[in-house]
């Protein structure tokens, strides 16, 4: 699908050359922080050891798109313990009226004097969305690192994978490609014949309404965007043919393979061949049935990420959004609810290399 844009390289390229990586929002250095200042601490003030960093960094997430992206009080309320509004309590400048302590936050228990500091108290909101959003970054890192959520109740972006590579050859080698289970070559089976200018209402169900496509030119963030992306193929290339593709992981989270595709232009007489690494993130509702639905499709063309950052991440997702407006496809009816999905915010990086929470890792074996 990334060469539903190569149109439009001529323009992007001084664009995309002249994006740079966001700054992260700075992070102030510790103060005095408020356990320090008692004889005996609340029990707030000691980590609780049955609380892992993910679930602290996720929950801290939660509050966050909460109080700044959604603006949800009842939400953000609903994340506080009642065991910080007593250490509130106790602080000289608030009345000394006790609260009671029911139990230990999840958001607050590990790393509370980055929250609650002499800053904080001064600047509480500025403080708050710094310290959420480091919380985030760090979410977004543990979940590279300890796998997919379970639920598929959760939207697509949870499913990201994140990867950078040694090399940016995808070269596939179809004889060393894994043997997949008859529901599974099924679905690479669809995927193929989408790139290969193929689209059907069923072909692309197998995307879940909450998914997202994310490569080079495209940033999707729904199954009716995609959809407009899909079928758009045919207008713009005379033929699309697959070359090869070679599988290089299936698993219970994934199914990941090499693709070398050639792309024909209807108005000019060019045929253009390119090679990426497709990640496919399956859906855990589907993953086992005949027809298996995915949550993130990513198709990368080199050894770097996405950042999801700078001028170049604009046009990504403003080419997605716009697209399927002006798409008079039939056939997009059927996903025109899919664009009230669940949604979450974009997820940045600063970067699409290692240091933007994408493992190295070596495809060429």
């Amino acid at each position: 699908m990334r060469l539903l844009t190569l149109l439009a390289v001529a323009i992007v390229a001084p664009i995309a050359g002249l994006a740079a990586p966001a700054c992260e929002a700075p992070s102030y250095r510790r103060g005095e922080d408020l356990c320090n200042q008692y004889k005996s601490p609340p029990k707030i003030c000691t980590p609780d050891p049955t609380v892992t960093v993910e679930e602290t960094a996720k929950r801290a997430y939660q509050f966050y798109k909460a109080f700044v992206v959604d603006g949800d009080a009842r939400t953000m309320f609903s994340l506080i313990d009642n065991a910080y509004i007593y250490m509130m309590a106790q602080h000289p400048g608030h009345n000394n009226v006790p609260v009671p302590i029911p139990s230990r936050s999840k958001l607050l228990s590990t790393g509370l004097k980055d929250f609650v500091n002499r800053h904080a108290l001064v600047h509480p909101q500025k403080n708050l969305t710094v310290q959420l959003h480091n919380a985030e970054v760090r979410a977004n890192m543990s979940s590279s690192a300890s796998g997919f959520p379970k639920s598929s109740d959760v939207p697509g972006e949870q499913f990201e994978p994140r990867q950078t590579a040694t090399s940016e050859d995808y070269t596939p080698d179809y004889a060393q490609s894994l043997e997949l289970s008859p529901a599974r070559q099924r679905l690479v089976d669809d995927i193929i014949a989408l790139y290969s200018c193929q689209p059907t209402v069923e072909r692309v169900k197998r995307y879940t309404p909450d998914c997202v496509y994310d490569d080079q030119f495209v940033y999707a963030n729904d199954r009716y965007k995609m959809a407009g992306q899909w079928f758009a193929l045919p207008k713009l290339f005379k033929a699309s043919i697959n070359e090869s593709y070679q599988v290089i992981r299936s698993d219970d989270e994934m199914i990941q393979f090499k693709n070398k595709q050639s792309w024909t232009f209807r108005l000019i007489p060019k045929t253009a061949t390119i090679t990426g690494l497709v990640s496919l993130s399956l859906d855990p509702a589907t993953k086992d049935s005949d027809f298996m639905q995915i949550k993130y499709h990513k198709d990368q063309a080199n050894d770097k990420d996405y950042s999801h950052e700078g001028l170049g991440f604009t046009f990504k997702k403003w080419q997605a959004d716009n697209v399927v407006k002006h798409m008079d496809a039939p056939e997009l009816k059927e996903f025109e609810q899919d664009k009230y999905s669940a949604k979450e915010h974009v997820r940045k990086y600063g970067t699409g290399t290692e240091q933007g929470a994408a493992p190295k890792k070596d495809f060429t074996t």
